[in-house]
């Protein structure tokens, strides 16, 4: 999976494991300016994704 933050690459992660783990963290980031982000999670293998949980704290 691919995590993008306004548009730019943030980490490419492998989340093609055997097992099914649930409630990881796959991207944090901090210290954003004020304002709207976007954030895009694509998926680049396998059948589907699934998401536990997004977080926006400030």
């Amino acid at each position: 999976m691919e995590v993008y933050l306004d548009g730019v690459l943030q980490t490419t992660a492998d989340t093609t494991s055997g097992a099914r783990l649930t409630q990881q963290v796959i991207y944090s980031a901090r210290g954003l300016p004020q304002g709207t982000h976007t954030l895009r999670a694509v998926k680049r293998s396998g059948t589907y994704m699934l998401v536990d949980r997004f977080a926006v704290t400030f």
